[in-house]
């Protein structure tokens, strides 16, 4: 084999080299090229890693060892990367292959390189497995051997074996290239996209900033600086100083290490000249290939390099972008798969797929513009390439259902824990991530009452930045969706198996072991909130005389918590007069005494829970891979919380802005409610929609998210569809559901109070909560509740935190008990095995 089939230079690689160089060397190839200034290297192109395959005789072993995977079981996947990662890693490299890397890193003449992985497939994968496989910067010469084959060996990490299996490419050809480059010392470095990727605005380009080595910002670890550049007429618009405390930097010895205290961390990293040199660079990368790019540049001595260059792939207006340099793009832009896509997705083939799969039933209650951010990121990959598959929302008399392949589902899940385990730092950064993107949507936040101040522009402006932003923040939140399944068929089996205990205890052990010993937000804001209640009931002239230091709390309190009255449907912010009049409601309808022993039960919730865990750490000490899954159950209850604050604060600010649009063009809140976001848009510009037929959907519509595109269905044909929903109604007497509480451990009996929305719907104490999913404003009727049960919800959701906080027994996750049971039926809960009974059914 020739060394022009074993390796090549930058300059001889273009952006039709995907097959043999992958994505990120025929990028930097075609860069360089074009006179882009990018740091040069060559890449070991994918026919030398076959080579290396076949010279080894690995490929035959390799697939017999795939061929044997279960990819339901986390084990079966974890051995076979540890055992193909082995033969790898410890096979002998070819002579020619190793001898053309040195030679050509000797020529390189740099003492530092950075060895990434390019990944190639012959499927649409290829994007997706860019981001599963790894790269080792700041190598040297005596590690770059074993770097390359590490570059190899991580085609079969379990996340990308997991993957394979998942997307049906475990009979498909992937191979991985290998790019080998010269290592920017980087003094400051970023990211930059050439389009605003949050406004959309084609107008303008951002750069992000910061000192030190790009990886700390990719990875979301620090804040950079945020710089917004105007193209025309070219000027900084907007300056973002973030104060940087520590940051990552390459270590002589080789490798990296972060450094605290930076002397010039609270200063702008880059100059305006610099910024304004670095937007211009930004402009000819965007120019040369015609579409906008993500572009990962660094600053060392004086000179701007690009390492990285890549489309953006979240826009949505597309349509004067050249196609991206992918053949798969191509096929799929072609005539004929548009005809083949909409001739599949009709009503025929949803009513069908409706009729025909097992689904997981959920019933919320949401505004669509709500729902249409959850769903149709749903249906889009997430940080990690994992997809749902088909959703399918119906929206009948303001009350949704979301429809989910079970198994899609259940995927994800198993999708998630898989990488957790096999890269916790990878895992990580996602949630680091959300969270960095969550800070940026409480910073361009428009509080309730300065709305109304906005011009019309600035509105549709800020309707554009908070939508895109929370979708980009579903990109990576959505990966904490509960994680229960991990209980159910790893943990419990497991520690039966190990331990010898049935699986009541070892379910018990998982449950509380992991439970956080520290109150739950939501119980904080209930205690901070009963707090001003009981000053106020003591002391009624502080509301009537305006108390300075009382209604400074409550101003505190307000800011912190505004969110916590917030669902999907309604928002009530909670600024001062707001807040005022629940107080007044509270300490109208209670004594001081019920406010304290509802503050007092809240305040011990944690007691218990320590004399549980302590009792639970005698009964055995858990195995390596028993600790792996705690771990990660454990981070999952910890994100909940996070996780939640963030859905609460997206759906305030936006249905508050929706209340604004709706008092500005006197379109009733309840018609806007049933607007689609692009409906929603034109509205506040003022373009002309059909209100009468929006209204008209509040009796049926039928929405379908599929990755190519948005389905919607209107009154004959949704009422069609409606009936197509499999039912989850059994005739049985007896409901069941998964145990999140046990509590005493005794059956409790009582009557079922359905409660749907906590302020209007009345709630005794001793009665059983019946409810689809409990939220923060549910806390107060589950300080009343004998027990609890739900329709949603898993081990980590509200309901089952809360529950283990007041040890209430709880049963989540009927899916069906809101619709079997009545208001007054007479019930059997029995917490230890996850079963409700019908004792005796309510006289109509």
């Amino acid at each position: 084999m020739s060394n022009s089939l074993l390796l090549k230079w930058f300059k001889d690689i273009n952006k039709e080299s995907v097959g043999e160089a992958g994505g990120k060397g025929a990028s930097l190839g075609e860069m360089l090229n074009a006179g882009i200034p990018v740091p040069n290297g060559y890449v070991i192109l994918s026919s030398s890693f076959e080579k290396f395959l076949e010279s080894t005789d690995l490929s035959n072993k390799i697939d017999s060892i795939l061929d044997k995977v279960n990819h339901q079981e986390m084990s079966s996947i974890e051995n076979a990367s540890k055992e193909i990662k082995s033969l790898i890693l410890n096979a002998q490299m070819p002579k020619d292959i190793e001898e053309e890397v040195v030679k050509s890193f000797k020529k390189l003449n740099s003492p530092f390189v950075a060895v990434r992985s390019s990944a190639t497939s012959e499927d649409s994968s290829s994007a997706a497995w860019a981001g599963q496989l790894d790269s080792f910067l700041n190598t040297k010469s005596n590690t770059l051997l074993e770097n390359v084959k590490r570059c190899w060996a991580s085609l079969f990490t379990p996340r990308a074996i997991f993957y394979r299996f998942e997307k049906g490419l475990h009979n498909t050809k992937i191979s991985v290239a290998v790019v080998v480059q010269k290592m920017v010392n980087s003094e400051i470095s970023g990211i930059a996209f050439s389009v605003h990727p949050v406004t959309q605005d084609r107008n303008q380009l951002i750069i992000e900033a910061g000192l030190g080595l790009g990886e700390s910002i990719v990875s979301g670890q620090i804040t950079p600086d945020s710089y917004v550049v105007e193209k025309k007429p070219m000027k900084i618009i907007e300056k973002s100083v973030s104060e940087q405390k520590r940051g990552l930097f390459k270590v002589e010895t080789g490798g990296s290490e972060w450094r605290e205290n930076l002397p010039k961390g609270s200063e702008q990293k880059l100059t305006d000249k610099q910024i304004m040199e670095l937007s211009e660079i930004i402009l000819r990368i965007e120019k040369h290939y015609g579409f906008p790019c993500d572009i990962e540049w660094a600053f060392e001595k004086g000179k701007f390099f690009i390492v990285q260059s890549r489309p953006i792939t979240t826009l949505t207006d597309k349509a004067n972008d050249k196609e991206m340099p992918s053949v798969v793009k191509a096929k799929k832009s072609s005539a004929k798969v548009k005809e083949k896509v909409f001739k599949k997705y009709s009503i025929e083939w949803v009513k069908n797929y409706l009729e025909s799969t097992d689904f997981d039933v959920k019933e919320a209650r949401f505004v669509i513009p709500v729902g249409e951010i959850m769903f149709s990121v749903y249906s889009e990959p997430n940080c990690f390439g994992d997809e749902y598959g088909p959703i399918f929302v119906p929206y009948e008399n303001q009350k949704g259902k979301q429809i989910i392949s079970e198994e899609n589902y259940k995927n994800l899940e198993r999708g998630t824990w898989t990488l957790a385990l096999s890269n916790k730092k990878k895992f990580l950064s996602a949630l680091k991530t959300a969270s960095r993107i969550q800070k940026k949507i409480n910073s361009i936040s428009v509080p309730q009452n300065k709305l109304s101040k906005l011009t019309q522009k600035q509105l549709s402006s800020y309707y554009k930045s908070l939508v895109n932003l929370i979708i980009e923040w579903w990109r990576f939140g959505s990966i904490g969706e509960d994680k229960g399944l991990v209980v159910e068929e790893k943990l419990v089996p497991l520690i039966m198996k190990n331990h010898a205990v049935s699986g009541t205890i070892a379910f018990e052990y998982v449950s509380d072991i992991t439970m956080p010993l520290e109150l739950s937000i939501f119980s904080k804001e209930r205690m901070a909130f009963l707090a001003l209640c009981m000053k106020a009931k003591k002391n009624p002239k502080l509301i009537e005389k305006k108390d300075k230091k009382f209604f400074k709390e409550l101003n505190d309190y307000s800011k912190k918590y505004f969110y916590a009255r917030t669902s999907f449907y309604e928002a009530i912010t909670l600024n001062e007069e707001n807040l005022v009049k629940l107080i007044k409601e509270n300490i109208e309808s209670n004594s001081f005494e019920s406010l304290k022993s509802e503050f007092d039960k809240l305040a011990s919730g944690i007691k218990h829970l320590k004399v549980k865990q302590k009792q639970l750490k005698k009964l055995f000490t858990p195995t390596k891979e028993e600790k792996d899954y705690l771990w990660y159950f454990t981070i999952m209850h910890t994100w909940q919380d996070e996780r939640k604050v963030s859905m609460m604060t997206h759906f305030n600010y936006l249905v508050e802005l929706l209340r604004e649009v709706s008092n500005r063009t006197r379109v009733d809140y309840n018609i806007v409610a049933l607007m689609t976001l692009k409906e929603v848009e034109d509205l506040i510009l003022g373009k002309k929609i059909d209100i009468k037929e929006i209204s008209s959907r509040k009796n049926g519509l039928f929405f379908v998210y599929t990755k190519e595109k948005i389905l919607r269905f209107y009154k004959k044909e949704a009422k069609e569809l409606f009936k197509s929903i499999p039912s989850q109604v059994g005739s049985s007497g007896l409901i069941k559901g998964t145990v999140a509480c046990k509590g005493s451990g005794n059956r409790i009996t009582g009557k079922v109070r359905i409660v749907h929305n906590p302020a209007k719907d009345t709630f005794n104490n001793g009665e059983i909560l019946v409810t689809t999913m409990t939220r923060p404003e549910f806390v107060p009727i589950m300080q009343k509740a004998k027990a609890i049960v739900t329709d949603e919800g898993g081990l980590t959701s509200h309901a089952a935190i809360v529950s283990r906080e007041l040890d209430t027994p709880c049963i989540i996750g009927t899916k069906v008990a809101t619709q079997i049971l009545k208001d007054g039926d007479l019930v059997e809960v029995d917490a230890n095995k996850g079963v409700v009974k019908i004792i005796q059914k309510a006289k109509k």
